[in-house]
């Protein structure tokens, strides 16, 4: 195995590469500017001209149409998925949600807070009462969006505020049986990607 080398000899040989590095750069840097006019976005997420930006680049290094927006989503919601997984709440309505396969539940905040808990993780975070299930649940309504549990939370009636939780990642196959909708999962990254390579189909 090569031994270490010094500090002097690793900065002498960066100066002595950093015209090839400058150039590079630039070179990519025109012709990122090149592809950006035909850069269009099948669904502009969050943070869209950032993500044009970053489609030019790839596109101008010969990666297929797509392939940045999908790396984009998946980076974002991987990390939507590591806050939901610090949350003890979110993780158990997400839990009820998926044991539920397409079929809703519904309840006030009382029957959620009892149904949750055979899902809940022993922790000192867990809500204590009613409206800190509530105030809980709200917090992370966006986040749990983005993962495909939709919770619906309806007006004050004679039972208290009804609640409804659906996973939106399940569909009915057509034939009776159930399949994944990858539209609303971690793939969605995946799925975007193909929406650049195929035209919808309607479906």
């Amino acid at each position: 195995m090569p031994g270490y080398r010094t500090e002097a000899e690793l900065d002498a040989e960066f100066e002595n590469d950093v015209p090839q590095i400058v150039g590079g750069l630039l070179d990519l840097f025109v012709q990122t500017l090149q592809k950006l006019p035909d850069i269009h976005l099948m669904r502009p997420p969050r943070m869209a001209d950032f993500t044009t930006l970053g489609e030019a680049m790839m596109q101008a290094q010969g990666k297929q149409p797509g392939e940045f927006q999908a790396l984009y989503e998946e980076n974002r919601l991987g990390s939507i998925a590591r806050g939901i997984e610090s949350s003890p709440v979110a993780v158990a309505v997400k839990t009820l949600a998926e044991n539920y396969g397409r079929d809703p539940w519904t309840g006030n905040w009382k029957q959620l807070r009892i149904a949750l808990d055979a899902y809940r993780e022993w922790t000192d975070a867990w809500p204590k009462s009613d409206k800190g299930l509530s105030d809980a649940v709200r917090r992370q309504l966006p986040a749990l969006v983005q993962m495909g549990i939709e919770v619906k939370i309806g007006k004050h009636g004679p039972s208290g505020v009804l609640v409804t939780i659906r996973n939106m990642t399940v569909r009915d196959g057509g034939d009776g049986h159930l399949e994944e909708n990858t539209a609303g999962k971690k793939i969605l990254g995946r799925a975007a990607l193909h929406e650049f390579r195929k035209p919808h189909d309607g479906r």
